[in-house]
């Protein structure tokens, strides 16, 4: 019997679609909707419902593109080492995006550095199918920005650094980094970021007669 995972990994290889693999300690689920938004309206998007970013939501994320498929968002969590090792050895992402490295998870690992090397995973060495250059974005407010953009440029990806204001600025930058990268005009970027949606119990606004509530219960990420 052949497991989930396995049968992923073979499916990847017959896809033609640019794999957008993104990780970090905050933000993955907010920068997938927002690039959702953003290359919908001009690309086949395939991307995780919801946080189903873990050893079943991710091969299942791949399992729903098909040969029509332009582009898989796909959010990769990691709650303890090697997970996103074994999540990128799946969906050999061709274009790799890092958040940022925090403190999420820090139980399960010896300090902060070990925890930056484990996500800068997401950045393996190419294999004979996988075109070249991979692209990288990396977050240049991370802790480790040094260390996790040396481990990309060391496995064959072409790095780029993104930084904003705030942490929603350092999503709007990468956007654009990124729509620009794949051809997008700032006109195209601009309308399709005005469609944001965001994943359920993220920042959503419910409003009481005089009262306004924001639902931003999903994690006690700060």
């Amino acid at each position: 019997d052949e497991d989930l995972g396995s049968f992923a990994k073979k499916y990847r290889c017959k896809l033609d679609a640019t794999v957008i693999g993104i990780t970090g300690s905050y933000g993955k689920t907010t920068v997938k909707d927002m690039l959702y938004a953003m290359l919908s309206p001009h690309f086949s998007v395939v991307k995780n419902n919801q946080n189903e970013n873990n050893e079943i939501g991710v091969p299942l994320t791949l399992l729903k593109a098909d040969a029509q498929t332009d582009i898989i968002l796909v959010e990769m969590g990691m709650r303890k080492p090697n997970d996103i090792r074994t999540l990128s050895q799946i969906v050999r992402p061709t274009i790799g995006v890092l958040t940022g490295v925090g403190l999420s998870h820090i139980e399960f690992f010896n300090s902060q550095r070990q925890l930056a090397l484990h996500k800068a995973k997401l950045f393996l060495p190419p294999l004979k199918w996988e075109p070249s250059p991979r692209a990288a974005f990396i977050c240049h407010h991370s802790d480790y920005y040094d260390l996790v953009s040396d481990k990309a440029k060391q496995a064959g990806f072409k790095t780029f650094s993104y930084k904003g204001a705030t942490n929603f600025e350092d999503n709007l930058a990468l956007c654009y980094s990124l729509g620009h990268y794949l051809g997008l005009n700032d006109t195209q970027i601009q309308s399709g970021l005005s469609t944001y949606q965001a994943s359920d119990h993220r920042l959503e606004k419910h409003t009481y007669h005089s009262i306004t509530v924001i639902d931003d219960s999903y994690n006690a990420n700060p």
